[in-house]
């Protein structure tokens, strides 16, 4: 698919627009509030590797994160604490990691994977290296404690009279999601309300200008689908369909 082609190959200008994983705005309107969790939920994405990531913290941080003021996270807790995860490679199997937390700095590592980020609002972002790959990754709070669902999709549209497809990954939970275009950047979180995803649209820089993209759609507990648009970067418009299914290692 085109448009999702493009927005993957702005991973290189990713920090120039509100993308969470580099964005230093921590005011967004879009952000969660903040609630009390152990577990956090997220995704990692490489130029080869796409996964969940299932981070465990010590209840006292869920307590701590749940009642502290927006960014205020870093000035309350002080003392390292260990954590855990799980990291679920999209056909490439599971792998435990450990590490600690030193609020706001995170590390977690494991067979060959090294993970270093920091929370802020109640999000944990930032980037990893594994044996053979790098990339970025964002987790979400999952105050439920049930993990996160992460779907694997397909898209299809027209574009100047031209059919395009292409793929995505989405990981939903808690009433936030995260999309990531097949080998792009983790695009901005969106929220959803029991079912149904709430108005998205988010933009991207990209050579010759901005692209929009707009979605809409439904989520189950093993499906997803819905309806989609791109306003490139040349005011041409691409709308088309997507669906996916849960995905595992």
């Amino acid at each position: 698919m085109r448009s999702f082609r493009i927005l993957a190959g702005a991973a290189a200008l990713a920090c120039t627009v509100s993308l969470p994983a580099c964005s230093k705005d921590k005011s967004s309107p879009t952000s969660p509030s903040i609630q009390a969790s152990t577990t956090y939920s997220g995704l990692v994405v490489g130029s080869s590797t796409t996964a969940s990531l299932a981070i465990t913290f010590p209840s006292a941080v869920a307590s701590i994160v749940a009642d502290a003021p927006m960014g205020d996270v870093a000035r309350i807790v002080e003392s390292p604490l260990d954590i855990s995860a799980t990291l679920t490679i999209i056909g490439g199997g599971t792998v435990t990691l450990t590490g600690s937390y030193n609020s706001p700095n995170l590390t977690l590592s494991g067979s060959g994977w090294t993970f270093t980020g920091t929370m802020s609002n109640g999000v944990v972002s930032g980037t990893f290296t594994g044996p053979t790959d790098a990339g970025g990754f964002q987790a979400m709070s999952s105050p439920q404690g049930s993990p996160a669902t992460l779907y694997c999709g397909t898209v299809s549209g027209t574009h100047n009279g031209q059919s395009t497809s292409g793929s995505f990954t989405l990981i939903a939970g808690s009433g936030v999601f995260l999309i990531v275009p097949g080998g792009g950047v983790i695009l901005p979180r969106g929220t959803y309300t029991g079912n149904t995803l709430d108005s998205y649209s988010a933009q991207v820089s990209a050579e010759g200008g901005t692209i929009t993209l707009t979605v809409q759609g439904t989520l189950s507990a093993s499906s997803a689908s819905g309806t989609y648009s791109v306003r490139h970067a040349d005011a041409s418009n691409e709308t088309g369909t997507w669906q996916s299914t849960a995905c595992g290692g």
